[in-house]
């Protein structure tokens, strides 16, 4: 189980996923439980060279699920996106353990994800809340670290939403047809509050 401790208005997510061995994928998977125990989100910072991406600043930039059927040049929403991604991590964790009750790690991924959604929630500012920016972060984390458990680093979108939240982007949404086109990457801007 996963275990925080509150320390000044802050949670610190002291245990989560040490006593957890994933294996082969196990120092991969601990990156990314590493980086959750950084607390290091949506930080200024600067798009990886690597990624290729429209940046944002502006808060109000960030596509909402509506934009895309205004847009019929798209064909796939982000929502649909990132499930198509995640869809590729289920088949891959069926031909590995089978039946989803078979998968040693599924309790663990439930909760890293309701803790890292949680963790954040305490760390970012009130203006991310509204967006609910910590909910997608956790979620695109666990993602990464499940894809990584059942199949190392082959997921490329989820390998790719890593490095952006890394350097302190959230990734928010797709720009052309996927998998042609770019990603939408908000950072927040340079100066120290959110912009709206």
């Amino acid at each position: 189980m996963v275990h925080c401790a509150k320390q000044t208005k802050r949670i610190v997510i002291t245990e989560i996923g040490m006593n957890v061995n994933f294996g082969e994928s196990n120092t991969k998977v601990q990156e990314v439980v590493e980086f959750v125990r950084s607390g290091r989100i949506l930080q200024e910072g600067s798009l990886p060279d690597k990624v290729n991406a429209k940046v944002i600043h502006r808060l109000e930039e960030i596509p909402q699920e509506e934009d895309y059927y205004h847009n019929v040049d798209i064909r796939l929403t982000w929502k649909d996106i990132l499930y198509e991604a995640e869809s590729h991590i289920f088949d891959d964790r069926r031909r590995k353990w089978g039946r989803a009750r078979n998968f040693p790690y599924g309790q663990f991924f439930e909760s890293f994800l309701s803790e890292t959604r949680d963790f954040y929630a305490s760390r970012i500012a009130s203006i991310y809340l509204k967006y609910q920016i910590h909910d997608s972060i956790a979620y695109y984390l666990t993602c990464c670290a499940e894809a990584r458990c059942v199949a190392g680093a082959d997921n490329v979108l989820f390998e790719t939403i890593f490095t952006v939240v890394k350097s302190g982007g959230y990734p928010c949404g797709w720009e052309g047809k996927y998998p042609k086109g770019r990603m939408i990457v908000y950072y927040p801007p340079k100066t120290k509050e959110a912009s709206v």
